[in-house]
């Protein structure tokens, strides 16, 4: 048995798992129940959070408990430094030992990656400056070949030839690149967009030089191991009859993690900037108005905010992959007959009718950085040889550093580099298939129903990523949520609480993360920066039942160890 599992919550199993995990850990089962079962597993995790593994780790030791043997060792890859750092080295591992343990011929090859070819020498480093150059020389020496940016796979049954919109007379992507990057101009252009949004601007890059996209000393000439192209499965089809989704379940109706209440659309009435002017972080207190809506959460809990992505952002994806004109047509998405791809399925969070603009705003997140398989699939979408190269080296076996250098590090988002490789030009399908989910961001509670009833704060630093292709970003942004948020509350920070302004929520799981009851016990708590939030509600609870102590009971030490740059610019909750 091959088991690879992830941890959830405060070290829960999956979804999927649960079940699984509370057969296995009746305490009826004798101890040799699982004498027969040889087993291995591959645990996913962050470090970054508590309990790491801790759904691995669980079903590990309870297979050991009754008498399963492990046939290859345990692996516990960690997401806060890159997953890949343990995944591939045990994949890798993992088919030599299967065919081992089963007696298989081991000179039958079993592969889940396959080798390139070195880059032409000829390419030459003259010829890599070359893609850099601005104007009209860059589009005339870069690429001939043109993609198009559909599949060839765009008919459905029954739809007449009229209805379809044709997509594939698509002019190259380098020449898009210029077209949004405005090459000849020195300003930052900013892409247009209604409402309260920040909006996107693109930066230009350096002539030449971009770590990003410069291919790597130290593996030229070299053979590299690249992941095995994953299979197409998906098809989209855009046919001009009008879509409403306004009417639409968010996300297809799928089940959000970790809820524990529905959705709820509640009233901001105050937010508050806790930092000063010239702060390294912008950090805002924001006040929720829960009367009526039965929330019950306490001090620890936390909630998820549902959001989506930044209009402009969006748009300026449409922009670069020459797919603005078809962003709000119908578009029905469909299972390729015969793919190769196992149990091939529509992803459950994206509804199969729907619209590209309503898919890539609601449904997909298009900042996280693009996975190693992701990047193996847009190599097949570049025509330039040396970004081909480039975009091998960075999700190679060899260029592992590389890509947790230039790609995890930097955090570049998926239009990071379609702008970095401008020959760079895939299917929507392949997008659609490769993006994770947009997942709700999860807050702590700052503040306790008994404090303060009806109301729940929270406190956050506005994430702002300037633009500087140097490390690779190549538009400015902010974070996806607190972005947003902070977009929204303008009116509110500068004192004008006239407009009503709502956000949907829901609230977590929370079974571990609670002050303790017995007030008589001492507690350390340790929060810097907005790390401090949950400790607040903490405080606060211990302030109202303090005077519910007997006559004799000693309340217990209480300290707080908090950290900040400095004290005169965000020192979070100084009077309190």
């Amino acid at each position: 048995m091959v088991i690879v599992v992830s941890t959830t919550g405060d070290g829960d199993p999956p979804e999927n798992a649960a079940k699984f995990v509370r057969k296995i850990k009746r305490k009826t089962l004798p101890l040799d129940f699982l004498r027969n079962l040889n087993y291995t597993i591959l645990g996913l995790g962050d470090t970054n959070y508590s309990n790491f593994c801790r759904c691995a780790k669980d079903i590990d030791s309870r297979f050991e408990q009754l008498g399963a043997k492990r046939f290859y060792p345990t692996g516990h890859a960690d997401d806060g430094v890159g997953l890949e750092i343990v995944v591939d080295p045990w994949l890798e591992g993992l088919f030599p030992a299967l065919q081992k343990f089963l007696n298989v011929d081991q000179d039958s090859e079993v592969s889940i990656c396959e080798k390139t070819k070195p880059l032409d020498r000829s390419l030459s480093e003259e010829s890599q400056n070359q893609i850099h150059m601005d104007g009209t020389d860059l589009i005339d020496k870069i690429i001939t070949d043109r993609l198009p940016s559909m599949s060839e796979h765009n008919k459905v049954d029954g739809s007449s030839p009229e209805s379809i919109i044709s997509n594939t007379d698509q002019i190259d992507s380098t020449a898009v690149c210029l077209e949004i990057l405005n090459i000849n101009s020195d300003k930052i252009e900013h892409v247009h967009d209604t409402g309260k949004e920040t909006q996107c601007g693109l930066v230009l890059p350096p002539p030449v030089g971009i770590k990003l996209v410069v291919c790597d000393c130290s593996l030229e000439g070299k053979e590299l191991t690249v992941p095995l192209l994953p299979p197409p499965f998906l098809n989209a089809t855009f046919i001009n009859d009008a879509n409403k989704t306004d009417l639409l379940e968010h996300q297809n109706g799928c089940k959000l993690p970790n809820a524990a209440s529905d959705v709820l659309h509640v009233g901001i009435t105050s937010a508050k900037v806790l930092t000063s002017h010239d702060a390294v972080k912008k950090t805002l207190l924001l006040q929720l108005n829960t009367k009526d809506l039965k929330l019950n959460f306490t001090p620890g809990s936390s909630m998820g905010i549902v959001c989506a992505n930044n209009s402009s952002e969006v748009e300026l994806l449409f922009k670069r992959l020459k797919l603005t004109d078809v962003a709000d047509k119908k578009v029905e998405l469909s299972v390729i007959e015969n793919t190769a791809k196992r149990r091939a399925v529509i992803p459950p969070h994206i509804p199969p009718t729907s619209t590209l603009r309503h898919i890539f705003t609601t449904c997909l997140d298009i900042r996280q950085p693009p996975s190693k398989a992701f990047l193996r699939s847009l190599v097949n979408s570049t025509s330039n040889p040396i970004e081909m190269r480039r975009l091998q080296e960075l999700c190679s076996k060899e260029g592992a550093s590389l890509y947790s250098e230039h790609i995890r590090e930097c955090n570049i988002s998926l239009l990071d580099l379609l702008f970095a490789f401008p020959s760079c030009h895939p299917p929507v399908e392949r997008l659609i298939e490769h993006l994770p989910r947009l997942l709700p961001r999860p807050y702590s509670v700052c503040s306790c129903p008994e404090y303060k009833p009806d109301v729940i704060d929270i406190v956050f630093n506005v994430i702002e990523i300037p633009g500087d292709p140097e490390k690779g970003h190549y538009y400015s942004r902010k974070g996806i949520c607190t972005g947003w948020l902070d977009d929204i509350t303008k009116c509110l920070q500068s004192g004008d609480e006239t407009e009503q302004i709502t956000i949907p929520i829901y609230l977590r799981t929370n079974q571990y993360f609670v002050p303790p009851a017995d007030l008589t016990k001492p507690i350390i708590m340790i929060g810097p920066g907005t790390g401090v939030a949950p400790f607040v509600g903490f405080l606060q609870q211990r302030s109202i039942r303090k005077d519910c102590l007997s006559e004799g009971q000693k309340y217990g030490e209480t300290w707080l160890f908090f950290g900040c740059r400095n004290r005169d610019k965000d020192f979070l909750f100084r009077l309190e």
